[in-house]
């Protein structure tokens, strides 16, 4: 059975581009892509700081998809990922406020994600 990725993407032009980018390589490491959070094994969020809060917009995105989880009783909560701008710039914060496994990513680049 293949993993299935959620890939968000907040903010600018170049992270919709990064997104189908890290969507690509995703695929071709065997990788299902899913349209929803609910679905999937592992959340990315493709982050862009560039926009007034993008911090707390991603702070409060992963809240949500961990809450999301604990109320549809899954088993195994996703594996969440943060890459982009927010992951370079607020890495340690992220790390430090999370509870659970998750990964970052400074740069969307579709050969970074584990097999």
């Amino acid at each position: 059975m293949k993993s299935k990725v959620y890939i968000e993407t907040f903010g600018c032009q170049m992270n919709v581009a990064d997104t189908e980018r890290a969507a690509t390589g995703l695929r071709k490491a065997g990788y299902e892509l899913t349209a929803s959070a609910e679905a999937a094994d592992v959340v990315l969020l493709n982050t862009c700081s560039v926009r007034e809060r993008a911090e707390r917009k991603v702070f409060r995105r992963i809240g949500e998809i961990r809450n999301e989880a604990k109320r549809a009783d899954r088993r195994q909560k996703p594996l969440i990922g943060v890459m982009g701008c927010v992951a370079q710039l607020e890495g340690e914060t992220i790390f430090q406020n999370s509870r659970r496994s998750i990964l970052l990513s400074a740069r969307a680049q579709p050969t970074a994600y584990p097999r």
